[in-house]
């Protein structure tokens, strides 16, 4: 195989798998998870793509991961909404600071790259902002949603979208 050329799983894939991770650990009984850094070269071979750095440029995982770590920053785990293996996940977080701030992760967790709307039944009343995961330097994309009497409707695929919540 060529340089350049190796692809496990898409850097995009990759964003959603490290994000989606980080995630599903907050809600288990785990004291500290890391992301260890590591520039990749590209190369093929078994880990020669897995850096959220390529040749020190950041990838779509690093842009993911800043963006997690600054939207979840000063909030904790304090429920799962919904835990549906195959179908749907969203998560609540809640800030420290014993305000009604929430922030809602939702994903669906199909292995698959089609999206479907639907809707989260929240028990925040308003809805402040609704945003797709960020893959670049850009700031992350609103994502379409419609208040409903008890949640949002909005379309949920596998890259995971912050739901910010009072």
């Amino acid at each position: 195989m060529a340089r350049g050329q190796w692809v496990g799983v898409s850097d995009q894939r990759q964003a959603q798998y490290i994000v989606r991770s980080f995630l599903v650990l907050s809600a288990m009984p785990v004291d500290r998870a890391y992301l260890f850094f590591f520039n990749d070269q590209d190369e093929p071979q078994l880990h020669g793509a897995s850096g959220i750095t390529r040749n020190f440029n950041p990838k779509p995982s690093f842009y993911a991961m800043s963006q997690l770590f600054k939207t979840l920053g000063d909030c904790r785990f304090s429920r799962a909404i919904n835990r549906n293996e195959g179908e749907l996940y969203c998560f609540e977080y809640a800030a420290e600071d014993n305000s009604t701030r929430r922030v809602y992760v939702a994903w669906s967790p199909t292995g698959s790259a089609k999206s479907d709307r639907r809707v989260l039944h929240l028990p925040a009343k308003n809805v402040d902002s609704v945003v797709a995961m960020a893959t670049t330097s850009d700031p992350p994309a609103p994502a379409s949603w419609k208040k409903m009497t008890d949640g949002v409707e909005l379309e949920i695929g596998e890259s995971p979208i912050y739901i910010r919540a009072h």
